[in-house]
């Protein structure tokens, strides 16, 4: 008896590894709802990432419009931060917010010993410092240094 090729039993490779994606994607879905601390990885890196894209710009800003601008946290009335904003200092004194306040998820525990750091025209920061951002045990720190303007985020 002839056997007929395309009346074999078995699976085709395209669905085996279309059942194999779906089943990763599946998995993947399923780690993050039962694992906390991927998605306080992912709310503390965009918040240290947000917080560092802002100063880059209030540098940047200083340097190309050669006036100062100061990036500032603000607190909701505890020692931690909720929200944060550029600002320009016009010649005359005047301050002028560049951007509207970002604030920060619920989950975030943001802290810093300096709640404001300006920027020359040179693009040097007008001090050191340290932010701190934590979401559950996920810690990342955006650091500013005074003379270069440089800013650094390293994860703890």
């Amino acid at each position: 008896m002839q056997r007929d090729s395309q009346s074999a039993g078995g699976f085709t490779l395209v669905e085996i590894l279309f059942v194999i994606v779906v089943t990763g994607i599946l998995l993947t879905i399923a780690m993050i709802r039962f694992d906390p601390s991927i998605t306080d990885k992912v709310i503390a890196q965009a918040a240290s990432r947000k917080i560092s894209g802002s100063l880059f710009s209030a540098r940047r800003l200083s340097i190309s419009t050669d006036r100062v601008h100061y990036f500032e946290l603000r607190p909701s009335g505890g020692p931690n931060y909720t929200e944060f904003q550029i600002f320009r200092i016009d010649d005359d004194g005047t301050i002028s917010p560049i951007e509207t306040p970002i604030i920060f998820d619920s989950k975030i525990n943001c802290v810093s010993a300096n709640d404001s750091f300006s920027f020359t025209p040179s693009g040097s920061a007008s001090k050191t410092g340290t932010i701190e951002i934590r979401c559950g045990g996920i810690i990342y720190y955006v650091k500013i240094y005074a003379n270069t303007g440089m800013i650094v985020v390293e994860k703890g």
